[in-house]
């Protein structure tokens, strides 16, 4: 179907806008081919950065992506999340992010510690105890926590349904934001159906991404009774968490300190170096990657105890754990 080269060789009754409305849709796969490649040439589709380099191997972050993240309590992956989201946006990308726990004081204090290396501002004695020095880095973070807390928006107490939770996402990137992450969505309020709930938030949530070219990062948890098992199917949530999603993320904390050997540089005659690092209680697993290498690997990473951020250390090529014998296991990083 050809378009009209002038509309007054049609008569009035002709349904104008319904003509173009299906040209529209009818354009030809390689024009909607060849969109994509200008979109992506001129950068305005991109994806979104990192601050960590190894993630250039899961492809994370995608434009029109969801990516997951999920963990135990006490996992650190809330603040996996939050240096996320806050390195997006210090680089100039439009972020939005939902938080459908606690309020936005509490996680501005989070990432008041990121800013600072003071972990002790999360601790109200030590506040108390610390007036001037807590004063000194609201006043040296203040604009920085502006900038990041006018992006977040809070549940404010307040149960969120998926609908809800998708009227908030299609505001945000209509409005150009690039990157959005909603943490937990375990949070939401469910119905009497909570795997349709799933379904829809899921499909939902691509059908936005991928019109506006925008990444969207989730925050879940492991479903009750699940005791060990690390896998997609013991995922909070329905199928559609597992199935429709671009990447998967496991942030495990270990029950006892282990050494890590990770994959080192490689040398000019083509044999690989080993970088050894110990005590380490944290595993970031890639148990999904749709466009990505790094499917079944693992990440080496640490929460940092002076900042409060994730410091990955590299792709593990083995875990070595000794036992109350001093005998040495070897877990493959594979």
């Amino acid at each position: 179907m050809n378009v009209p080269n002038d509309w007054n060789d049609f008569p009035s009754w002709v349904d104008r806008k319904a003509i173009e409305e299906n040209l529209a849709k009818h354009r030809s796969p390689a024009d909607l081919m060849t969109g994509r490649i200008d979109g992506i040439i001129d950068g305005t589709i991109r994806p979104v950065a990192t601050p960590w380099p190894a993630f250039d191997d899961i492809k994370a972050a995608m434009p029109g992506t969801i990516n997951v993240v999920c963990g135990d309590p006490g996992s650190a992956k809330s603040f996996l999340v939050l240096q996320l989201m806050a390195h997006a946006h210090r680089a100039g990308v439009p972020v939005a992010l939902l938080e459908l726990e606690c309020t936005r004081e509490w996680h501005l204090m989070r990432y008041l510690a990121q800013l600072s290396s003071e972990p002790q501002v999360t601790n109200l004695d030590w506040i108390a105890a610390n007036p001037e020095r807590i004063r000194s880095l609201m006043n040296l973070h203040r604009s920085s926590l502006n900038s990041l807390g006018n992006v977040m928006d809070v549940a404010d107490g307040k149960l969120l349904t998926h609908r809800d939770v998708l009227r908030w996402a299609q505001a945000k990137l209509e409005q150009g934001v690039k990157v959005l992450a909603i943490d937990p969505i375990t949070a939401m309020q469910p119905s009497e159906k909570p795997w349709e709930d799933d379904q829809n938030l899921i499909t939902g949530l691509r059908r936005l991404l991928e019109r506006h070219h925008a990444a969207g990062w989730l925050v879940t948890h492991p479903k009750k009774g699940r005791k060990t098992e690390i896998s997609m199917e013991v995922l909070a949530g329905g199928a559609a968490i597992s199935r429709f999603t671009d990447v998967v993320l496991w942030l495990e904390r270990r029950e006892r300190p282990e050494t890590h050997v990770v994959f080192g540089k490689r040398r000019w005659d083509g044999t690989e170096t080993e970088d050894r690092h110990q005590d380490m209680v944290r595993v970031l697993r890639v148990l999904k990657c749709r466009d990505g290498v790094a499917a079944g690997r693992k990440l080496s990473v640490m929460l940092n105890p002076t900042s409060l951020t994730i410091d990955v250390k590299g792709w593990i090529k083995r875990i070595e754990i000794k036992d109350e014998d001093d005998a040495t296991a070897v877990d493959c990083g594979w």
